[in-house]
């Protein structure tokens, strides 16, 4: 090999022996730039932290010393004798975050959430609402990379948007929420509040009568909480239960017992044999299930156990205690047992308007239990009676409206049409059917039912055009919602049968009026009165039946009722 070549070989080695060199230089530095970007993410983010801790810590600090001086009313030298009630304490505790902590937004807006999330356990709604508004409004000022904080107000916000039936304000809530909490998905605590987020969306779509939409947000809720905690959670079994509750309003009672047992047994293995309210209110839970499924002996042995656990908590007389009264009645009266109900029903009564106040919207409520039992054991003018009481109650807790006087005035309507009172029932319906539609919606079971009220007015008024159109579309709406098995939609089916009676078209109202019978003669849950309507539907038409066939052999054309 000649000089020439061996010179060119040696330059090729040297060459390659250069490049990689080069190459190890250029991945050396790499290196070194990566690792010292790396410390400096970490250094940042241990920065973050250190920063986040400290105004955890100083927030933890400025919240105690407020609560230590907000306790201080109960000094004797600055009560002066006088007994303080938690509800003054609350209330000055809310008048003094607004003054006092003007230059500490941060726990200012922590303390905020706090009361009105307080004041929102209480059901005092509209002392909550601006305490939750303003803790927002100032955290979304605040934030610039942690969102939880904010996440956390907006769901208290959402959950109380929810409880006053302000739905589409508080679907926005929440949608802003989950939106906040997806766009952090590397960040654990995120994903703790889009889990919490979303379950609090789901409660919402249940009220909202969403059942499918609520189904699918409650399990996708479960299984984040799940991948975050493992079997066994108290969150779980929260997510469990309202799941339960919505595979129930599905029409699917069974499948929605196991789902029911196990957030009970899961509450148990948490509790162990010490009382917890999150354990006494899923035993309630499940006793209502048994008793929507007519397993009343169950269900009073289980409302039992709920009340014992409730006194232990509670005392002998708290609002737990009054609901569960209101409970246990409920099941007495499906047994049978109207005597023993209404006496619960009124001591549950009683202890709500000593508790919180006459006007407020929980005597609202137990006022119409106590009228309904009254209407079932045949009191119909003392029924209508305290109905009338309940309207004025919800009115003053609710005076620009709600689901609960739209309810009320419906029901009312209800009672007067069956009692002959058409003019009057005229009158209360007119008033509760748009309130409703404009509260919960045109495809609202609610809706639908005030729909049902007015399609049973029509037909005692002989106005059967309309009564089938207007019970065809509750009928219809009872259906979309999942409950097209659901005794409600063989209520409304039942209306549409007396309305085809009305138009002489009686093999179609034999048909209708037949199945709607057997529903509603084999569901436990069925309100007494639309079995003696249906009952009553069947035998006009049956009476008219017979007297077309006797005019037909007399050749005599049958009379038109």
């Amino acid at each position: 090999m000649g000089f020439d070549a061996l010179k060119r070989r040696e330059q090729q080695r040297r060459n390659r022996q250069l490049a990689i060199v080069a190459g190890a230089a250029t991945v050396g530095m790499v290196l070194t730039t990566g690792l010292a970007a790396l410390a400096v993410i970490e250094r940042n983010l241990a920065r973050k932290q250190t920063v986040r801790a400290e105004a955890e810590a100083e927030t933890a600090r400025q919240t105690t010393r407020f609560l230590v001086d907000l306790f201080k009313i109960s000094d004797p030298s600055e009560a002066r004798g006088n007994s303080v009630t938690a509800r003054e304490m609350l209330d000055k505790g809310a008048a003094r975050v607004d003054k006092e902590l003007a230059r500490e937004p941060a726990i200012q807006a922590t303390l905020m959430d706090t009361l009105g999330s307080v004041y929102m356990g209480l059901g005092l709604y509209d002392q909550a609402r601006p305490l939750l508004d303003r803790a927002v409004a100032t955290r979304r000022h605040l934030t610039l990379e942690d969102s939880v904080p904010l996440s956390d107000s907006l769901d208290h916000l959402g959950d109380l948007l929810t409880r006053k039936a302000q739905f589409d304000a508080a679907e926005k809530i929440y949608r802003e929420a989950i939106q906040a909490e997806s766009s952090r998905p590397t960040d654990p605590a995120s994903q703790v509040q889009l889990a919490n987020s979303l379950y609090g969306y789901g409660v919402l779509l249940r009220r909202e009568a969403r059942i499918e939409d609520a189904q699918k947000t409650l399990r996708d809720a479960l299984a984040r909480q799940q991948a975050l905690y493992g079997t066994v959670h108290p969150d779980i079994a929260h997510t469990l239960t309202e799941l339960a509750q919505a595979v129930a309003d599905g029409g699917d009672r069974h499948a929605a017992l196991p789902l029911m047992q196990s957030a009970v047994a899961m509450q148990r293995q948490l509790r162990g044999n010490d009382p917890h309210p999150d354990l006494a209110e899923a035993i309630n839970d499940l006793a209502l299930l048994h008793e929507d499924m007519g397993d009343y002996e169950e269900s009073d042995k289980l409302l039992r156990e709920s009340m014992e656990v409730k006194r232990r908590l509670y005392g002998d007389r708290h609002p737990e205690i009054a609901n569960a009264l209101g409970n246990l009645a409920m099941v007495r009266a499906d047994k049978g047992d109207m005597a023993g109900a209404e006496q619960l029903f009124r001591q549950a009564l009683d202890m709500w308007r000593s508790l919180m106040g006459a006007d407020h919207y929980e005597v609202a409520n137990a006022l119409n239990n106590l009228a309904t039992v009254q209407y079932d054991r045949g009191a119909t003018r003392e029924a209508i009676a305290t109905e009338r009481e309940a309207l004025a109650v919800a009115r003053k807790a609710y005076p620009h409206g709600h689901p609960l006087i739209a309810t009320t005035l419906n029901m009312l309507g209800l009672w007067l049409t069956v009692a002959g009172d058409y003019a009057e029932a005229s009158r209360d319906i007119g008033e509760g059917l748009p309130m409703m539609r404009r509260l919960a919606g045109d495809q609202h079971p609610d809706f639908a039912w005030s729909e049902l009220c007015l399609a049973t007015l029509q037909i005692e008024q002989h106005d059967y055009p309309q009564a089938l159109a207007t019970a065809r579309e509750a009928a219809d709406i009872y259906t979309s919602a999942g409950s097209a098995t659901h005794w409600l939609t063989a209520a409304a089916r039942s209306a549409e049968g007396a309305a085809l009676t009305g138009l002489g078209r009686y093999a179609e109202a034999e048909k209708v009026l037949t199945a709607s019978h057997e529903t509603l003669s084999k569901d436990e849950g069925a309100l007494p009165l639309y079995r003696t309507l249906n009952q009553r539907y069947l035998d006009t038409l049956h009476r008219r039946e017979n007297a077309r066939r006797h005019s037909t052999v007399a050749g005599v054309a049958a009379p038109v009722e």
